[in-house]
């Protein structure tokens, strides 16, 4: 009984000489830890909101393009009309959308074969029914 009560006084002793030791450790891994694990959580959240940035830009000017294609208007007003379209759908960013940044470059195509080897006019006739869109 003497032995096992010697055993168990050594035993508290060093736990308690070991946890002295190890004072501090928790705040030096945590340190290690956490500031790379926000760091790579935030650089996520930047990826996604470029992400979005893109796709929702794409689709607005998909969606304004669309519009110009299909309204009723001279060839003069294709670039206002799609301007306009976008400044609406895109009322926060109105840098991304100002006149200077952005240039509307219509051609006229009769066939899809006329696309593919480039044989398109600037002017339109009435027998035209592709359109092509193109950014500079």
């Amino acid at each position: 009984m003497l032995i096992y009560i010697r055993t168990m006084v050594l035993i508290k002793k060093k736990l308690i000489l070991s946890t002295k030791k190890e004072q501090g450790a928790v705040a030096v891994e945590i340190s290690l830890i956490f500031f790379p694990f926000i760091f790579i959580i935030l650089f996520m959240f930047e990826i996604c909101r470029v992400i979005y940035i893109s796709s929702a830009l794409d689709l607005a000017v998909a969606e304004a393009s669309r519009y110009a294609a299909i309204s009723q208007i001279s060839e003069v007003g294709y670039q206002k009309v799609f301007i306009d379209k976008l400044n609406k759908d895109i009322p926060l960013m109105p840098l991304l959308t100002a006149d200077k940044n952005i240039y509307v470059n219509v051609n006229y195509c009769s066939t899809i074969e006329d696309v593919i080897i480039n044989n398109c006019d600037s002017i339109s006739n009435e027998k035209t029914s592709c359109y092509i869109y193109s950014r500079i």
